[in-house]
This record gives structure tokens, C-alpha cells and sequence, in this order.
């Protein structure tokens, strides 16, 4: 049978191609063509002789068309955010495939002293020590056996620990509000609030005497920190009396004493007179 004694042999074949498993089945002839990292793409050609035993019966040029190699396919990450020093998982939202196999992944983010480890099978990213406080973008990248690669990007929000420090909580009155001060470790935290209460009743600018409660909080972007408790005293303040004019001319209406205080306008001033034996009296009505 002509068809079963036919030959196939194959010609050069352009670099970067192999071609395997050439066979004649009732006419038929099929082959394995495998492109390599280093072939170019675009279209390739090589011959196929087939022949019987008596010689040569035809010959033909088979064409390949190479495509570049596509890039694997890799999942999205969510934005993330996490505390200091901690260590997270974030997935993907599918795992990383590629047409001839993704070799490696890794992850970066400038500024971040912490490290990434990555599962090749998952494309799940681990995120270990993390740190300093900060906001990263962090690039997830994946390349496959030639070299091609795929990146993805995420932001990695890191949040430090604070803590805030009410330093100075006593004043005394002298008619002006007075104000807690607080300071934040590290420095100069953003959102810092103060707020002051008294018997559970708001209070904005604590004035008088007394004992107000006081609340420190902040609300940065990159911080968090436990709320400072503590009790702000106002004592009160020493005041001074100072008589005015003393001396009268008699004319038969009572003389009372002027007194101004310092601060101005107290209240709850009196005044009381004794005489020459130190016996309380009334106010002066007669020369003495």
C-alpha cells in the first residue's frame, strides 16, 4: 500500500522552533511544533519531504506564525491598611497563570523597611514587619519562563501606635480661661482635641475654680492613640483690697470706706469698723 510506505523527512527548521513527533498516519501527516523563548515572532516556514520508497514524491513548505509572548495573567490586591510591626496576607483575587509557566514573583515598595514574601501558587502577598508608619505603594510583580512579566499595584496604609502626654493640669484664677496643654510622642501629631467637662456638662474655656475633667485625642492619618485622661485645677487666685480716700470733713452723713479689688469687680467684699476701744460699730458719723 502506497499510502503506508510513504517517508517524511523534515527540512531546516528556523531557530527558536523544534519540531517533534513527526508522523505519517494513512496520509496524514501530523507533527509537534514547540516555539522556544528566543524565537522571533512573526511568520516562520520549513519544508517537509515526503517520499516513497521508490524516491521522491513531493515536498511543501509548512507556515508558522509566532506571536510575542503574552504576559502571565495576575489577580488585583485590595488596598490594605495595618498596624506597625504586624504581619498581614493579602490574596488575589485569582491565581497567577501563564501559557508556559510564571518562574517568579516578587513585591516592593520604596521607603518600606519591612519584607514581602509571595506565594507562586496563589499570588497571595505576605507583608512581614511591617514599618515605618506610612502610606506605600507597593508593586506586585510575576514573570514567567521567557522573561515576559505583569505588575499590579496596591496601597499599603501602616499605622503607628502614639501616645499623648497631658503635661501641665493646674492653674490659678485670675479671671482669664485657662487651657490644658498636651503633647503627642512622636511629635506634632495631626487632630489633636482637647475637651473639657465638669459634672458631665460640656465646658469650652474652664474660668472659674474648680476641677474640670479633661479628654486629649487625636485624629492623624498615620496614628492612633489611646484618649489622655486627667484633671485639670483651677485654685483660687490671691486677691488684694486697696481702701480708697480715708479722710472726711464732718457733716453729720455717715462716712463708709471705698475698697477696689484687684482683679477688679469681686464680689462678696465686706466691711466692718471698730472703735478707739476696738468695739465693733457701725459706719463713722462723728469726728473721731
Amino acid at each position: 500500500d502506497e499510502v503506508e510506505e510513504l517517508g517524511v523527512v523534515l527540512g531546516p527548521v528556523p531557530a527558536g522552533l523544534s519540531v517533534t513527533n513527526l508522523f505519517n498516519d494513512n496520509g496524514a501527516i501530523f507533527a509537534t511544533v514547540d516555539a522556544q523563548c528566543v524565537a522571533v515572532p512573526g511568520p516562520a516556514s520549513f519544508q517537509i519531504h515526503v517520499s516513497v520508497a521508490q524516491g521522491l514524491l513531493t515536498k511543501g513548505d509548512l507556515l508558522v506564525n509566532l506571536f510575542p509572548d503574552a504576559p502571565p495573567k495576575l489577580g488585583v490586591y485590595a488596598d490594605t491598611t495595618m498596624t506597625a510591626g504586624q504581619d498581614i496576607k493579602i490574596p488575589a483575587s485569582f491565581a497567577p497563570s501563564d501559557n508556559g509557566g510564571v518562574n517568579t514573583m516578587m513585591a516592593s515598595a520604596p521607603g518600606f523597611t519591612g519584607s514581602f514574601s509571595i506565594d507562586i501558587k496563589t499570588g497571595e502577598v505576605s507583608v512581614l514587619d511591617a514599618g515605618p508608619p506610612g502610606i506605600y505603594t507597593v508593586t506586585v510583580t510575576a514573570i514567567d519562563n521567557c522573561g515576559a512579566e505583569v505588575t499590579r499595584t496596591f496601597q499599603l496604609t501602616v499605622r503607628g501606635t502614639a501616645t499623648i502626654t497631658l503635661p501641665d493640669l493646674h492653674a490659678v484664677y485670675d479671671g482669664q480661661p485657662h487651657f490644658a496643654t498636651a503633647t503627642t510622642t512622636p511629635q506634632d501629631l495631626a487632630g489633636l482635641k482637647i475637651t473639657y467637662s465638669q459634672n458631665g456638662a460640656k465646658v469650652d474655656a474652664p474660668t472659674l475654680p474648680g476641677s474640670y475633667d479633661v479628654a486629649a485625642t487625636i485624629s492623624d492619618p498615620l496614628y492612633d492613640a489611646p484618649a489622655a485622661l486627667g484633671v485639670l485645677v483651677i485654685d483660687k487666685g490671691v486677691a488684694r483690697l486697696q481702701f480708697g480716700m480715708m479722710t472726711f470733713r464732718y457733716d453729720g452723713d455717715p462716712k463708709p470706706a471705698a475698697v477696689t479689688t484687684s482683679p477688679a469687680g469681686l464680689d462678696g467684699v465686706s466691711l466692718s469698723y471698730v472703735d478707739a476701744n476696738g468695739a465693733p460699730m457701725g459706719v463713722p458719723v462723728n469726728a473721731g
